[in-house]
């Protein structure tokens, strides 16, 4: 983990480094969470996984419109 910038902080005088490394790490959970999917969870904890995957999604969708 790297050291902690907000996404307001990043949109509004981050360098594009910044930027990159929340997106990336935004990624990278989304990766993890759809490996831990694939590889098979109990029911419960594939609900957990798929609530975690939704909004890994929906942050990666906000990051991409606030980045712009």
């Amino acid at each position: 983990m790297t050291t902690f910038v907000s996404a307001a902080d990043a949109a509004r005088d981050a360098s594009y480094e910044d930027r990159r490394r929340i997106q990336d790490e935004t990624a990278d959970m989304a990766a993890r969470l759809r490996r831990e999917m694939d590889a098979g969870l109990s029911p419960e904890d594939m609900k957990r996984a798929q609530a975690e995957k939704a909004a890994v999604d929906a942050a990666a969708n906000i990051l991409e419109k606030l980045f712009k």
